[in-house]
């Protein structure tokens, strides 16, 4: 299922699902809101974008949170949702989804990191393509502002645009082959929160982009034997690896003593055959190729390249 592409005049709606919205933060959502206006599209934010649950880590009460993006789904005037940032609470709307609603208004629904619940269960349950996207803040070039952040903004959901995924940097061939499949990810200890719920994908025949932020490499070591030893790697078609922070950031990977997350998935994989391909277009604090995820792409490790082969904005 396809949403609409969006069009110069459009409205944005902004929910917090995850982690709560906070004042220090609205300087660089302001900046957000400002680049959007300057684009010719409207912002307007959820009703309980502001609240706090009772721990002070989400953003209002579970039904409040999943009450925001029902709500945009079901509004007429808004043509696309975007979760401001991710967190840990996610996980907690997904029981309060309307997703008989998100059915009958399909409409892009964009996010990263602890949101990457949210575009799991949103594809399972309804079969909708959505965007793994930045975080909605305009800051240090690392987010919304970043070049070719906003060059993906324009090419991916005004034009819907497909084809092959421009690189950011060069891309590293780590094993060789090609695959095709639909795009699963994005951030690795994120997909392990769903794994034994009914909103775990279906990795047959799949594509895994995988990217991590603050992780160490005894916690990559440990997510992707969960991945092994649940069957994931039988499945999947083949892996793409992201810019993950703590081992491509020059200050965070001082004390990896050069290890690197690819080294540790080919080691990991080494049973399997299936081609891992090393990319920067994805993840966090980078640039960002609002990947469609729940769309079809090829790979081809050797070739460095990553292509989109359907449509997916109508």
């Amino acid at each position: 299922m396809l949403a609409k592409r969006l069009k110069k005049g459009g409205t944005i709606g902004i929910a917090s699902p995850s982690t709560p919205f906070v004042e220090k933060d609205e300087a660089i959502v302001d900046q957000a809101k400002a680049w959007l206006d300057a684009q010719g599209f409207e912002v307007k934010e959820g009703k309980n974008l502001r609240k706090r649950d009772r721990f002070k880590v989400a953003g209002g009460t579970p039904e409040e949170r999943a009450d925001d993006i029902n709500s945009f789904f079901k509004d007429p005037d808004v043509n696309a949702i975007w979760c401001i940032w991710g967190g840990k609470p996610g996980n907690q709307v997904l029981d309060f989804l309307d997703y008989q609603a998100i059915k009958r208004n399909p409409k892009i629904f964009m996010g990263m990191s602890d949101i990457d619940v949210l575009h799991y269960a949103i594809n399972k349950k309804t079969g909708l393509v959505t965007f793994n996207a930045p975080d909605f803040r305009l800051m240090n070039n690392l987010f919304l502002d970043n070049p070719y952040s906003q060059r993906m903004f324009r090419e991916r959901l005004v034009e819907g645009r497909i084809g092959p995924i421009t690189p950011s940097k060069q891309r590293r061939c780590i094993r060789k082959g090609k695959a095709r499949g639909k795009i699963l990810g994005c951030t690795l200890p994120v997909l392990l929160k769903l794994a034994g719920t009914r909103y775990f994908p279906y990795f047959k025949d799949s594509i895994l982009f995988l990217e991590a932020y603050l992780e160490p490499p005894a916690e990559i070591v440990q997510n992707l034997t969960h991945l092994d030893q649940i069957g994931i790697f039988k499945r999947i078609s083949g892996i793409v690896i992201g810019y993950t922070y703590s081992f491509d950031e020059p200050e965070a990977k001082k004390d990896k003593g050069g290890i690197l997350f690819e080294d540790i998935a080919l080691e990991l994989t080494k049973s399997y055959s299936f081609p891992i391909l090393k990319t920067y277009e994805f993840g966090h604090r980078c640039g960002n190729a609002f990947l469609p995820i729940g769309g079809e792409a090829e790979m081809d490790a050797e070739k460095l390249s990553i292509m989109i082969t359907k449509k997916c904005l109508l």
